[in-house]
């Protein structure tokens, strides 16, 4: 009987053991992420932090929200482009990067427009890639949204949190990437 309870423990606890996320090539450097596990407060409430309760509601097709912009923000996860990504395959849970989620219901959604939430969400990489966001403070994006443009692209125009893949130094679909907003410059280059 013990046995089986402290397996269930186990089970439970997993996903808080210390995850290594992932080596990331950097220039010649290596960085390597640790994410240390939760305090003991998220452990006594483990349905918090398990994905298969959050998509009880966020895997079902349509699920969707208007903004006051009018546009329409989806609410339902896919799946499979997060199995495919890096987060996924490390059964990230969702609340590691939706740290303002705590139950239902949820804290509303204050973002006007569907670039107000790509802004907000912006935001929740810091978590765990602190370092990679002070590297780009001082590049032209950056710059370009200090000085009001909010169309200047951040983390997750490029890398989405969802669908992250393990970067890849020189890999031809950063150029690809680039070209979303960029295409008169990729066709010149091209």
């Amino acid at each position: 009987m013990k046995r089986h309870a402290a397996a269930e423990r186990g089970a439970v606890r997993r996903p808080f053991r210390i995850l290594l996320v992932g080596l990331v090539a950097v220039g010649l450097g290596v960085t390597v992420l640790f994410l240390a596990a939760p305090d003991a407060a998220a452990e006594e409430d483990p349905q918090r932090w398990n994905n298969e309760f959050c998509l009880g509601c966020h895997r079902a097709e349509g699920m969707q929200t208007t903004l006051p912009s009018g546009e329409t923000l989806s609410l339902t996860f896919d799946e499979e482009e997060f199995a495919g990504s890096i987060h996924g395959s490390l059964e990230m849970p969702c609340v590691l990067c939706h740290t303002n989620i705590e139950g239902f219901p949820h804290p509303e959604i204050t973002a006007t427009s569907l670039r107000d939430w790509t802004l907000q969400r912006n935001e929740g990489c810091t978590g765990c890639h602190q370092d990679e966001f002070t590297d780009t403070r001082d590049n032209v994006h950056a710059a370009a949204l200090e000085a009001g443009n909010t169309a200047a692209a951040v983390c997750t125009d490029c890398h989405s949190g969802h669908g992250a893949t393990r970067p890849v130094a020189h890999s031809p679909e950063v150029p690809l990437t680039c070209r979303a907003c960029h295409s008169q410059i990729y066709d010149l280059y091209q």
